[in-house]
């Protein structure tokens, strides 16, 4: 397995446990999973795009 399908399988298994978590909790952890998760996702989302940026940068020098 490469290092791909193992950050894949981490994320899938992070996201059952997540969910499994949501499912079984009560109205105060579902909004603080919500908004910690929010937060957790735009991280994520801006750190991809800065190491795509950056990576885009150096290989058209």
């Amino acid at each position: 397995m490469n290092n791909k399908t193992i950050w894949l399988l981490l994320i899938i298994v992070l996201l059952i446990g997540i969910a499994f978590l949501y499912y079984f909790s009560n109205e105060e952890i579902r909004a603080s999973i919500i908004f910690f998760g929010s937060i957790i996702l735009v991280c994520l989302v801006a750190g991809l795009l800065v190491a795509s940026g950056i990576k885009y940068f150096l290989s058209n020098k």
